[in-house]
């Protein structure tokens, strides 16, 4: 008798691979999959360059009514997570620490920093310091009021 059932149906299945920065998620991905992943890096690379809105024509929303809604709701949420993440990790690298503790919406938090984190701030801090002086002054309200001015204007600090 054949073990080997031909009447059977194939099953489609989701697998979530979860883990936390460098735990090898693409690595394993890549290694049971046909299917090459998908570098981060890779789509930002590819979606460089193509916000090029030469020849469109018609009005733009005024500064106010863009930066409003769905924009500033994720500048506060940067503001009030991500850019004080970032910025603990590189004060918590810089000082060669091994453990980064903070406390976020009344949580605990306690992770190795990470040298990549390091690299995004001082990105983020150099793409907004190569913006014409009239460009930060235009989006200096609206990042002061979301929380995010202080992590991306370097401040001299002595703890650093």
């Amino acid at each position: 008798m054949d073990s080997v059932r031909s009447d059977r149906i194939p099953v489609a299945l989701k697998i979530l691979i979860a883990g936390g920065f460098g735990a090898g998620k693409t690595t394993m991905v890549g290694s049971v999959s046909e299917i090459r992943p998908l570098q981060t890096e890779e789509v930002l690379t590819a979606a460089e360059g193509h916000d090029d809105t030469s020849g469109v024509e018609g009005e733009w929303w005024p500064f106010e009514r863009a930066m409003a809604g769905a924009p500033r709701d994720l500048l506060a949420l940067a503001g009030e997570l991500y850019l004080p993440f970032l910025t603990a990790n590189e004060r918590a690298w810089s000082k060669g620490l091994e453990r980064l503790e903070m406390r976020v919406w009344e949580l605990d938090y306690t992770l190795a920093p990470f040298k990549y984190q390091v690299k995004c701030l001082a990105t983020l801090r150099e793409r907004f310091g190569a913006l014409d002086a009239d460009s930060q002054a235009r989006l200096e309200p609206i990042l002061r009021e979301t929380g995010c001015w202080p992590h991306l204007v370097r401040q001299p600090s002595p703890d650093v």
